[in-house]
């Protein structure tokens, strides 16, 4: 519970960390590393969501992560490498 509680006093770092962690996900050089930048960044978000009680903000960055996830599991499957992101 005193996590939770630490969550419910930091809800606005949380939505800080969250928005640098997208920020960061423009200048990264591959394409895995761009979507884990995302999925992690929308993880935050979506606690961020759950936290401020608003299902839009929960449901677009579900959205946000299972497509990371699934382009991620796309990645591995095709060819297993890293790739530049252009």
């Amino acid at each position: 519970m005193a996590f939770i509680e630490f969550l419910k006093q930091n809800v606005e770092a949380i939505g800080w960390v969250a928005t640098s962690l997208f920020t960061v996900s423009f200048f990264v050089k591959t394409e895995l590393s761009l979507l884990r930048a995302q999925m992690l960044a929308a993880g935050l978000w979506m606690t961020y969501g759950l936290l401020i009680d608003k299902r839009p903000v929960i449901v677009a960055n579900a959205l946000v992560a299972a497509g990371s996830i699934y382009k991620q599991v796309l990645l591995f499957s095709r060819d297993g490498r890293k790739r530049i992101v252009s």
